[in-house]
């Protein structure tokens, strides 16, 4: 949702795919490792903020629509809860889901508690943050994050991570959500002067359906992702 809001307000029409994202992901990213009491102390706090909002927008629902709604939630841990290649580390997700009358219940918010070495404040575009009311990365760190889930679907790690290796655009199950990623990082290569060779290459690639290169070109892209040096020659600041 965050790459979406973020194109319009550059004037850049977003692809179909990219355009029919419908579901919020909010991350609640520490900088530190944290205990098992931080954890659960931070989550708890996670839970409350989120289940305001998400009560709110269900209030929103009735009074604007007249559509009464149940909201559903529910918890989890990942199986793999740590990821080499980003560097993330997954503590606990809330899944929300809106239950309207006569339908399916649909997945509405995810919100995660992560470790992210290194994150800011200052990753945050406070101009669109502001306009949003929901947090949205500058550019540069926008693009790597998508970059390296799509890159790290090819990787090595990705064998021993089937829900990361599910998301290969080319062989995996879940194929639909890599070639979400893919559409994402070309919308997002429109709003910066400069990619990496590697980047546009392993895009083409994909599109072009050659697996072989594909995952020869994915694998300098983490290599380039790795290289803090790279990433600031490769991405223009917003």
């Amino acid at each position: 949702m965050a790459v979406k809001l973020f194109l319009l307000s550059q004037k850049i029409t977003p692809s179909k795919r990219v355009k029919s994202t419908t579901d919020f992901d909010f991350v609640f990213a520490v900088p530190k490792h944290l205990s098992p009491s931080q954890v659960n102390s931070k989550f708890r706090a996670m839970d409350r903020l989120m289940s305001k909002h998400v009560e709110g927008f269900r209030k929103w629902l009735v009074l604007k629509y007249k559509i009464p709604s149940k909201i559903t939630k529910s918890s989890l841990v990942p199986p793999v809860t740590y990821n080499p290649i980003t560097k993330k580390r997954i503590y606990k997700v809330i899944q929300f889901k809106i239950e309207i009358a006569g339908m399916k219940p649909e997945g509405l918010v995810d919100a995660t508690l992560t470790h992210i070495p290194g994150i800011r404040r200052h990753q945050i575009l406070n101009t669109l943050t502001r306009k949003f009311g929901m947090p949205v990365q500058r550019l540069k760190y926008m693009y790597k994050g998508v970059l390296s889930v799509l890159a790290g679907t090819f990787s090595n790690f990705a064998m021993k991570n089937t829900s990361l290796a599910s998301r290969n655009p080319l062989v995996g199950s879940r194929a639909e959500k890599g070639l979400k990623d893919v559409a994402r990082i070309s919308n997002l290569m429109k709003a910066q002067a400069n990619a990496t060779t590697a980047a546009k290459k392993l895009i083409r690639h994909i599109k072009q359906g050659n697996v072989e290169k594909a995952y020869k070109q994915a694998n300098r892209v983490i290599k380039n992702l790795a290289t803090s040096k790279s990433i600031r020659k490769s991405i223009n600041k917003v």
